[in-house]
């Protein structure tokens, strides 16, 4: 028994002639009463006797037609769900992020996309912040947002924004008196990283003058590198939009890097072969308009 038969069976107790039938499957009567034909053979039993030209359903007629509108009525119900999951109705964004301050992005994102998406969850894995490519080509996550752009074909890339890029120094450093430092001078200073120096915001800028900083802090949590920059034990490079809050708070100030600034580009990295719904594009616009409005 095929998908068809039980297409078959349903239509004909529901339409009461071949000819009706016909019509609903597109089918015509001859091949219809072929149809019809095979399957009570390969059941052994009719389905189907006929009075006054309309067919009438056999008791084993009914037991094919309970079972054919439970499995239709399931494949239809699936077919629902996958074209729900693709144009965005429903659906899931496991997402991680390649730095820890950029968390404090999703809160208000988070928000207005629920707005247009209620039954789309967003889940978030910090756990992946550095290792967030290896993630998502591992099929663990859907979206990564970095500001390296990944030179693996197995992913795309969208650009979201650029951001400036200011180092942070306590407010009596020589340097606030200066409209800008070059890359020679952070080889006097010791200078705060996130992780890896060569994932750092200044790392491009430090390899391509081959400078060294004095000494190389790693300090995960931006409050407590914060701390340590007011109290003159080391300068940071951060981006204009997290700088803002701590300025009001802090004994800190910033300056300018390099005479014509530096700024970063971010993106939101997918997989190649990830099916990507409407609410993808929806959320990283939401995201970008967050961030440039910071």
């Amino acid at each position: 028994m095929e998908l068809r038969h039980l297409r078959l069976v349903e239509t004909i107790a529901r339409e009461g002639t071949l000819s009706r039938a016909g019509e609903k499957l597109h089918l015509s009567q001859s091949a219809l009463s072929h149809q019809l034909k095979d399957l009570e053979q390969e059941l052994e039993t009719s389905l189907f006797h006929r009075s006054n030209k309309k067919l009438i359903i056999t008791q084993a007629g009914e037991i094919v037609l309970e079972s054919a509108r439970e499995i239709l009525h399931k494949i239809k119900q699936t077919e629902k769900d996958v074209k729900e999951h693709l144009f965005g109705n429903i659906g899931e964004i496991r997402l991680s992020m390649e730095c820890y301050t950029c968390y404090r992005w999703l809160p208000s994102v988070m928000s207005d996309f629920h707005e247009k998406y209620p039954n789309v969850d967003i889940n978030i894995f910090p756990e992946y912040t550095y290792r967030s490519i290896e993630k998502l080509l591992e099929g663990k996550i859907d979206l990564v947002v970095t500001d390296i752009k990944p030179t693996v074909k197995e992913v795309v890339c969208q650009k979201l924004f650029t951001d400036d890029i200011m180092v942070i120094v306590p407010k009596n450093h020589p340097w606030t008196k200066r409209k800008y430092v070059t890359a020679n001078d952070f080889s006097d200073e010791s200078l705060i990283i996130y992780h890896d120096f060569e994932d750092s915001v200044l790392y491009p800028l430090l390899e391509k003058a081959g400078v060294k900083p004095k000494k190389i802090l790693t300090i995960k949590l931006t409050e407590s590198a914060i701390e340590l920059v007011q109290h003159g034990m080391a300068v940071k490079g951060m981006a204009t939009w997290a700088i803002k809050s701590y300025l009001q708070t802090h004994e800190i100030a910033t300056v300018q890097v390099t005479k014509s600034g530096l700024s970063r580009d971010w993106f939101i990295v997918q997989r190649k072969d990830h099916v990507s719904a409407p609410y993808f594009d929806y959320f990283a616009e939401l995201l970008s308009d967050s961030i440039q409005n910071l």
